[in-house]
């Protein structure tokens, strides 16, 4: 299930995750072989650096 969410133009929201339940997701996908691991991103990174985050949604939004 997790793999299905690791291409680079999915965005996937875990809203109220807890570090543990943060901590277990990566866990298994590391197990399961998974390359593009998620992001953590909460209220303590900047707007700046969540945009930067997102250069698939970037790279669209430039085309119009």
């Amino acid at each position: 299930m997790m793999k299905a969410f690791c291409h680079p133009a999915s965005l996937v929201l875990v809203i109220n995750a807890s570090g543990y339940e943060e901590e277990y997701l990566i866990e298994r996908m590391i197990e399961d072989g998974v390359e593009q691991r998620p992001q953590i991103i909460s209220s303590e990174i900047s707007r700046d650096e969540r945009w930067e985050s997102f250069p698939y949604i970037n790279e669209l939004m430039s085309l119009d």
